[in-house]
């Protein structure tokens, strides 16, 4: 789910998830693990936007994968035009020091 997304927008991502989901809707991610691991990151992101952690794969692997399961309550849907991420290439993900 957030390959290809800049960190910046993978934050955007989950901070805008619970106007997307219904009380104890689950999202599940992925993420690369590689350096600099950001697995620890989204799973703090994900507890600010009100989610608790479901299951989270062990560390050790090349790709994390978290199940999270929205805990806070109901949220408006953003207005219209709200973005919540742009997909790049790893190229610039490389550039940038995200991957």
């Amino acid at each position: 789910m957030f390959g290809n997304i800049t960190r910046a927008d993978v934050e955007r991502t989950i901070s805008l998830l619970p106007a997307l989901c219904a009380p104890s809707a689950t999202v599940v991610w992925t993420r690369h693990r590689r350096q600099p691991d950001q697995v620890p990151t989204l799973c703090d992101w994900y507890a600010a936007a009100g989610f608790e952690l479901v299951w989270l794969s062990p560390s050790g692997l090349e790709y994390g994968v978290g199940a999270h399961r929205y805990v806070g309550p109901p949220v408006p849907v953003p207005p219209a035009g709200t973005r919540m991420f742009t997909f790049v290439g790893g190229r610039e993900l490389r550039e940038r020091g995200e991957i």
